[in-house]
């Protein structure tokens, strides 16, 4: 009997630090900002404890000690194991010969090699990826002008308001922007039009997402691209998941920063003020994530 006392009150004792433990992962940890990293180091420089400055920023102690001694941020974590090159040249073999990726998890352990199917996608996107960020920076490169469309779903009253965003990514600026509760084609070619009326066609091309309603429902032409074809526009065709990760770090930056914003009158205003520079500021962060690298200019003596 008091072998089944004990084992109970200690269950508790259990339960009650693993419900402090969820309680502490789920609402107190912040990740730490690069602005972070010179309070970090001031604050250690002034004697203050490293228990002190983990408790003020809510991380670890390990995280503290990691920005003293390298003075940078490390992404949390363990690293992420890579496929051998030997596997990943396999699934790539696969994968171009049409199979899927089940299909190829299991040739994989027909020749003895356990792998999960994470990491065969993960091997396949990788590689489309790398392939495509070369065909940018070529692009990239190459013209004088390049925009991007790019359309951003906004949480709102239950239901989502979209950003259509015109940008020059050479300047990282933001030719021009609508709000909508739902777009059509002929909304972006409007925006569009307003967009480029300064900039010469013959150096300037467009790069369109596959997301709708951009990309063409039927066929390789859209209204879209007739328009373009008409005023004689280049346009470059980007697969939705390269500018996946763009959107994802845009709307991470609006959602954090729009507050309590209110209705959509007030995310208009709070888009033409401080939105945009935010948006702008962070085109130079997305280019770093399509790894776009500026080409370097030989110096004439």
């Amino acid at each position: 009997m008091e072998y089944i006392i004990f084992a109970v009150e200690y269950s508790e004792k259990i339960s009650h630090h693993i419900f402090i433990f969820q309680r502490n992962i789920f609402t107190g940890i912040m990740k730490l900002k690069p602005e972070d990293i010179e309070t970090i180091i001031l604050m250690r420089s002034q004697g203050i404890k490293v228990d002190t400055i983990a408790a003020r920023f809510k991380v670890s102690r390990r995280r503290i000690f990691q920005v003293l001694k390298s003075g940078k941020i490390k992404k949390p974590g363990r690293k992420r194991m890579r496929v051998p090159e030997d596997v990943a040249k396999m699934i790539l073999y696969f994968h171009r010969k049409g199979l899927s990726i089940d299909s190829i998890k299991r040739e994989l352990e027909i020749r003895g090699i356990k792998i999960s199917r994470y990491k065969v996608w993960t091997t396949i996107y990788e590689a489309k990826f790398e392939m495509f960020s070369t065909v940018c920076n070529d692009i990239y490169n190459k013209w004088k002008r390049i925009i991007i469309i790019l359309i951003l779903m906004i949480p709102y009253n239950r239901k989502f308001l979209r950003v259509l965003l015109v940008l020059d990514v050479k300047s990282c600026e933001v030719l021009n922007w609508e709000l909508y509760p739902s777009i059509r084609l002929i909304d972006v070619i409007e925006v569009i039009r307003k967009s480029i009326t300064q900039y010469k066609p013959e150096e300037t091309v467009i790069f369109i997402s596959r997301t709708p309603p951009l990309v063409p429902t039927r066929g390789k032409k859209n209204r879209l691209t007739r328009y373009l074809d008409s005023i004689g526009i280049s346009y470059q065709w980007l697969p939705s998941s390269i500018t996946k990760r763009a959107r994802r770090e845009l709307l991470k930056m609006i959602r954090s920063n729009l507050g309590n914003a209110g209705d959509a009158d007030g995310i208009r205003r709070w888009i033409s003020t401080e939105g945009i520079r935010l948006i702008e500021d962070k085109c130079h962060e997305c280019k770093l994530l399509l790894k776009i690298k500026e080409a370097e200019v030989d110096e004439v003596s």
